[in-house]
């Protein structure tokens, strides 16, 4: 048996392995951030901004915050869980960990938890927190969620104030975990300035001392490597821990898979 694979089974046994997924997850559901940015650019008439949230940023001067959030929401909400697409989302919940985090707006896990009768509550503020009652699986969206437009951070303008808010809810409960617990990336870039600011400013602070954090690659690269190392973040080939596997699709399925199965095992 794999290794990591070991690894990250006995911990989610433990109660400590936290999934946190990105964008990457809803992709086979929903439209990928590249296209939204294409939409966005043809509206603005074409732009010469690259970044997602400097474009965004100019569709919300230009239409209104009101009307960026309804675009958002048009193309970020399902209306139906389809188990076979969400195969990542679905893993996740079956894995049973009391906490999953992400910077996803959409409500794709939400309809997850619905259709498979999983008793959740979606944390966006502090408000949220206190309103748990311990007996449900708490889904902390740290960018906000569309049915509250003031939550969502998504522009630079909204990366700024998150970053200088030290103090936020979403910013001390993702500090409080990175102390005590090993962050499982899924379906994540790691591009955030938001992550990458909290990551450098909590290890800076405790000199590099926290427990390991994990990213599954959902295809491996040279930069995403090198993007790991700068942060200390152990990253996981799919096609090194499944090489029967046919191609890095199926790899990173299968070692999903692999892992839920350890999991229930142990």
């Amino acid at each position: 048996m794999s290794e990591i694979i070991a690894t990250l089974s006995a911990l989610v046994t433990k109660r400590k392995l936290v999934p946190f997924l990105g964008a990457g997850c809803s992709a086979s559901m929903l439209p990928s951030g590249e296209h939204l940015t294409c939409i966005m650019r043809a509206a603005l008439g074409g732009v010469t901004a690259s970044h997602h949230a400097e474009i965004a940023q100019l569709y919300v001067e230009t239409f209104g915050r009101e009307a960026f959030c309804q675009f958002l929401k048009e193309k970020l909400t399902i209306e139906t869980f389809d188990d076979e697409k969400g195969f990542i989302h679905l893993t996740m919940m079956q894995l049973g960990v009391p906490v999953i985090y992400t910077t996803n707006q959409d409500n794709v896990m939400e309809k997850g938890f619905e259709k498979h009768g999983i008793p959740y509550k979606t944390i966006i503020d502090l408000r949220d927190f206190e309103e748990t009652t311990g007996d449900e699986q708490l889904y902390i969206k740290f960018h906000g969620d569309l049915n509250d437009p003031g939550s969502i951070v998504f522009t630079t303008e909204d990366y700024e104030s998150r970053i200088k808010e030290r103090e936020h809810a979403m910013t001390a409960r993702l500090r409080e975990d990175l102390l005590a617990k090993n962050l499982l990336f899924v379906g994540y870039s790691f591009r955030d300035m938001n992550m990458q600011q909290l990551f450098m400013e909590v290890r800076e602070a405790f000199f590099g001392e926290l427990p390991t954090s994990y990213m599954i690659a959902y295809e491996y690269t040279k930069a995403l490597q090198s993007l790991c190392d700068d942060f200390g973040i152990l990253l996981i080939d799919p096609m090194v821990e499944m090489p029967q596997s046919e191609n890095h699709h199926i790899a990173f399925a299968d070692l999903l898979k692999r892992i839920l199965e350890m999991s229930k095992k142990k």
